[in-house]
């Protein structure tokens, strides 16, 4: 049976090969920046990685998160897109490989376990020492300081003396089990890439991407402001998104409006037009007329809900905001 630690895989050289395609791809598309952008990728990447450099034992378990943690890094220096996809595309067949590889072999089952040296005492939690009565043949639990010394000290150390004659110190190897039971084995299965990405190849899963401005109009108890984002929808048809539906992506901030006390004329009254003046300005400032807003939202919240005329507010802004607000 193969076991994970028997899994050699060069994790160096697949992050350089990753770093590579990118800055090809890049390249290809006619970036300028494509040199720096891919070491910006790299310097992410790294940071990542280095978060579980203390958690991912072996190698198949770091190759692991090397295909996790690429699109994270990649997501530093791109937008979601078609040239992302691309990269992606590309990094998923490149870490597929190794482990194709690697499935072959355990199907196969030709993995050859690294050569290990001998196993010293101290070294190894299977073995110990023990004192030896080599009189009646029994074995004594040696004193922790007094194993150190026996371990680390040059000097001759003295025995015990049993059944009148002076004890030897025996190596022994702990039984972690007991002979009548066996540990059950358990198949070594590897994961795809696809899986472990979350990605899945851009041309079969007819990707759609969907770039939407919004606003969001917020009318608080005592404040209200306003912000505008770009968003990016992805719609793309495999078992990732079995709905068929559009997922967001990425939010970009274009614009975050000046934050003023909400005006009222009295406790329950909110100064409807004072709130749509100042939403009027905030569109001049940010450069967006209501013809380009394609979804948003107003929000009345707290005590503001409340008052007489907040239904009123939402239906005015709402109808002055943009479409599908």
């Amino acid at each position: 049976m193969v076991k994970i630690q028997d899994i050699e895989i060069n994790i160096e050289s697949q992050k350089q090969a990753q770093l590579y395609y990118i800055k090809f791809i890049l390249e290809k598309n006619g970036n300028p920046e494509a040199e720096s952008l891919g070491e910006k990728f790299m310097q992410q990447y790294e940071k990542l990685l280095k978060e579980y450099k203390d958690v991912d034992i072996y190698d198949l378990h770091r190759y692991y998160r090397l295909i996790t943690e690429f699109k994270p890094a990649l997501l530093t220096i791109l937008k979601p897109g078609n040239e992302f996809d691309m990269i992606c595309d590309l990094a998923v067949k490149n870490f597929n490989g190794p482990l194709d590889r690697i499935r072959k072999q355990i199907k196969e089952n030709r993995f050859t376990p690294a050569m290990k040296g001998p196993i010293m005492p101290g070294s190894s939690k299977a073995m110990d020492l023990k004192y030896l009565c080599t009189v009646c043949n029994q074995t004594f639990e040696i004193p922790t300081e007094i194993k150190e010394k026996l371990l680390n000290s040059d000097e001759k150390q003295s025995l015990p003396i049993h059944c009148e004659k002076e004890m030897v110190v025996k190596i022994i190897k702990i039984q972690e089990e007991s002979k009548n039971t066996k540990k059950k084995e358990i198949e070594l299965k590897i994961l795809s890439a696809e899986l472990l990405m979350g990605h899945i190849d851009s041309k079969e899963a007819n990707v759609e991407y969907l770039n939407l401005l919004s606003v969001g109009i917020d009318v608080g108890s005592s404040t209200s402001h306003l912000v505008f984002s770009r968003l990016t929808l992805k719609r793309e048809i495999c078992f990732f998104n079995m709905s068929n539906r559009y997922i967001l992506t990425n939010r970009e901030i274009l614009y975050e409006g000046n934050i003023i006390f909400t005006p009222l004329l009295d406790r329950n009254t909110i100064d409807i037009d004072a709130v749509v003046n100042f939403c009027r300005e905030e569109y001049k400032k940010a450069r967006i007329t209501p013809e380009m807003v394609d979804t948003g939202a107003v929000i009345v919240t707290g005590e503001t809900a409340k008052k007489q005329n907040a239904a009123e507010i939402v239906r005015r802004l709402s109808s002055e905001s943009g479409k599908f607000v």
